[in-house]
Formats: C-alpha cells, sequence, structure tokens
C-alpha cells in the first residue's frame, strides 16, 4: 500500500471519528418523545397474578373503559370468588391519568415461570387496537400505570 492511499485512510477515519464524536455530543440529550396514550379510543386492562399464590388465591381482574370491573379469584386452578362492579369516577379518573402518562410499548409477548416462593403478574392492556402486554416476571411494568395497578386494593372497590 502506497503512503498516499495509507493517508487517505486515515484522515478518512479522523474525520469520520470526529463527525461521529460531534454529532454524538450534540444530540445525547435529545430523545424521541414516546407516542402517548390516547384512552379516548377505549381501553381494557387485564391483570392476572400467578405463581406461589396458586394455593393461597391468586387474584384477577379486568377493567373496562366504560367502567366497569370484575375481580376473580382463583385457588389451584378453581374458582373461588367473583365480584362484578364499578370503578367510582375519581378512580377511572385516577386511572385515565396513569394510562396517558405510561409510555407504553409494544412487545414481543414472552412468558416465564417464577420462583416456588415468588408470584408474578400478567397485565395486558389494550389501547384502541394495539394491546401491550407485560409480565413482572420479565420485566417491571412502566410507571406509573404499574404503580397504579399495584395500589389496586385502593380503587378497586365493590
Amino acid at each position: 500500500m502506497s503512503r498516499a492511499l495509507a493517508f487517505v485512510f486515515l484522515s478518512t477515519f479522523v474525520i469520520g471519528f470526529a463527525s461521529g464524536f460531534n454529532i454524538f455530543l450534540h444530540t445525547r440529550g435529545e430523545l424521541p418523545a414516546l407516542p402517548t396514550v390516547d384512552a379516548s379510543q377505549g381501553y381494557d386492562i387485564t391483570y392476572d397474578t400467578y405463581g406461589a399464590c396458586r394455593s393461597m388465591g391468586c387474584l384477577s381482574y379486568h377493567v373496562a373503559s366504560d367502567g366497569t370491573a370484575t375481580q376473580i379469584v382463583t385457588r389451584n386452578g378453581a374458582q373461588v370468588a367473583r365480584r362484578d362492579g364499578t370503578l367510582s369516577s375519581a378512580s377511572r379518573t385516577k386511572l385515565i391519568e396513569a394510562l396517558q402518562a405510561t409510555s407504553l410499548r409494544t412487545t414481543t409477548f414472552e412468558s416465564c415461570t417464577p420462583a416456588t416462593d415468588k408470584s408474578a403478574l400478567r397485565i395486558a392492556v389494550r389501547v384502541g387496537d394495539t394491546t401491550y402486554r407485560y409480565d413482572t416476571c420479565l420485566a417491571a411494568i412502566p410507571e406509573p400505570l404499574g404503580s397504579f395497578l399495584g395500589n389496586h386494593a385502593q380503587w378497586l372497590t365493590f
């Protein structure tokens, strides 16, 4: 390889590296905004616990955009209790606020088996025509929706 060709390769590398580093420094604070959730299209939330709770009673519930809610408790695979009700308007408002403040992302749904002494949670959130699925055995539920749903004893009353 001639000296001129080596100089061209080296200068191309140096200029490319400097340009890339400059772009990195000037754009690293600007992240693209994720699309917000428009709950006015209608939503459904399905919340299922599984794992160690199987023998004590696993809680599942379904909440629709009209405020109707169904809570089911299963023990060892058999339904033990079922309650139907309606969320209060304050709870519905807080749920919509939590939905709209959460950056939901579509993912490939994977499942796992929690440790024998642990329970896990599967959540499916349908907004419009898009369904978002999460499993706490794999990753945390996005906030603030995760905190709101985890506090179901306060807002899921019948």
